[in-house]
């Protein structure tokens, strides 16, 4: 039987994906990227400095492991390229980002009750602070939309108008999902993040892409809990919302003992399928905590304890969250083009 052929444009391709996993994670040796990705020494050097010549990567200097030659430490060129980011809901802003998707300048979005007059003005406000920043739109990457799902389809209007206007690809994403890649990162596999707050959402993220229809706050956990509009029963966000934690006596504070008990109870009882389904290596919880949402994820770590190898964070809701999120999806997608 003859075997598959693939051409080595193709492996050369992947390979250069993988490098560039790896650099983004943390500024890494070109040993170290062979050893963790599995590719030859040769290779990763060869592909590594072809990214050099390009001006993708830098060499920042060399770390002393006490044995044998320095290794040099490799990093992302951050003003390489810029993607600019549009959020439409909650915060209202445009900014602009670098190839590590922070937030390097940002405007206030306002386009009064009219969210008709949206489009126009976000080309305004784009073309306003790209001035401003001297930034050249030849050196832009992309646009990313932020946008609450209620309101997807003037988050696809905005986005024909943005194509068209500046001749970059765009694509529309909710905060949540945005959150969530910006967040799984530093993760190979699958991530789900979950925001709480009034209503519960959440997104899963696997190896850096979003995945469609990640949301569990119609998961039952419970087949003869309260009847949901969803026509299922016992739903997740049944339970763990603001309004029902009101409804059953709770705090909405993660820093509130019982609350958080509660909370990690009930989440649990979801996570735990979805771990087995997707293999998860990364768990992140999103919300307002003037304790870091410390209480919550310890009590959610003791009941996890038998899914070795899962990471838990807590991510507080904030502007700045928002704002070094919305990029996160574009600079992926380019990177995945490189």
């Amino acid at each position: 039987m003859r075997s598959a052929v693939y051409p080595l444009s193709n492996a050369r391709s992947d390979n250069r994906l993988i490098i560039f996993k790896h650099v983004r994670k943390a500024p890494i040796s070109r040993s170290d990227i062979s050893k963790s990705a599995g590719i030859c020494k040769s290779s990763v050097t060869a592909l590594t400095n072809q990214m050099i010549s390009q001006g993708l990567l830098t060499e920042i200097g060399a770390v002393d492991t006490g044995v044998g030659r320095r290794p040099v430490l490799l990093d992302i060129v951050a003003d390489y390229g810029y993607a600019v980011g549009v959020s439409v809901g909650r915060d209202n802003f445009v900014c602009i980002s670098d190839l590590k998707a922070n937030a390097i300048v940002c405007s206030d979005l306002d386009y009064g009750d009219e969210p008709s007059k949206a489009p126009q003005k976000i080309k305004e406000t784009i073309e306003e602070i790209l001035s401003l920043s001297n930034i050249p739109l030849k050196k832009c990457i992309g646009i990313g939309i932020s946008i609450s799902e209620c309101l997807r389809e003037l988050g696809e209007n905005i986005k024909q108008e943005l194509e068209r206007a500046f001749g970059l690809p765009a694509r529309v994403d909710t905060p949540t999902e945005l959150l969530c890649t910006a967040n799984a990162s530093s993760c190979d596999g699958s991530s789900i993040l979950i925001s709480l707050g009034d209503e519960l959402l959440s997104a899963v993220c696997i190896d850096g892409k979003i995945l469609k229809g990640g949301n569990i706050e119609h998961f039952s956990i419970d087949c003869n809990g309260d009847a949901c509009a969803c026509g299922s029963r016992g739903c997740l966000g049944g339970y763990v919302s603001d309004e029902a934690l009101r409804k059953n006596g709770y705090s909405t504070s993660p820093d509130n003992a019982d609350t958080a008990e509660y909370i990690a109870e009930k989440l649990y009882c979801a996570l735990i399928s979805v771990c087995n389904l997707l293999a998860l290596k990364r768990i992140i919880v999103c919300g307002t905590s003037e304790e870091n949402g410390e209480k919550l994820i310890n009590a959610l770590r003791e009941r996890l304890q038998s899914k070795a190898g899962i990471e838990l964070a807590w991510v507080e809701l904030s502007f700045e969250t928002a704002r070094n999120s919305v990029c996160s999806a574009i600079v992926n997608e380019y990177f995945e083009r490189q």
